[in-house]
């Protein structure tokens, strides 16, 4: 009694989240730098390959900060642009590795932190 309840809500909680993939708006963020060396992947390589995966996944609007209009185009700081994608995306992906230079992905968490409502909005 008590498994088929649970299982039952497990199942639908996978149908609810399968409802919305295409829908969910996603940010990754993550460090661009370094680049491949020939031994490793890249930084922005692996951020790339990240959203390439979640977007063959279903999750079609996946996105990495670049993706969206820079400083030159649009006159916005990339700084400014990150924290915007911050507020703006439904779920946000900060990817910190080992090789990365994680500063600015680190100013990106901490904006998100001193703004609870980002992090827990309905």
């Amino acid at each position: 009694m008590i498994q088929r309840r649970f299982d039952e809500f497990q199942k639908r909680k996978r149908e609810s989240i399968l409802a919305y993939k295409d829908k969910i708006h996603i940010v990754i963020y993550g460090a661009y730098n370094p680049p491949s060396d020939g031994k490793h992947l890249g930084e922005k390589e692996r951020l790339l390959k990240l959203r390439d995966r979640l977007r063959a996944d279903g999750y079609i609007n996946t996105a990495i900060v670049e993706d969206f209009s820079g400083s030159e185009e649009s006159g916005i700081p990339n700084l400014e642009k990150s924290l915007g994608c911050l507020e703006w995306a439904d779920l946000n992906i900060l990817v910190f590795t080992c090789r990365g230079k994680t500063g600015s992905v680190a100013r990106e968490l901490i904006h998100a932190l001193d703004d609870p409502a980002m992090c827990f909005s309905s």
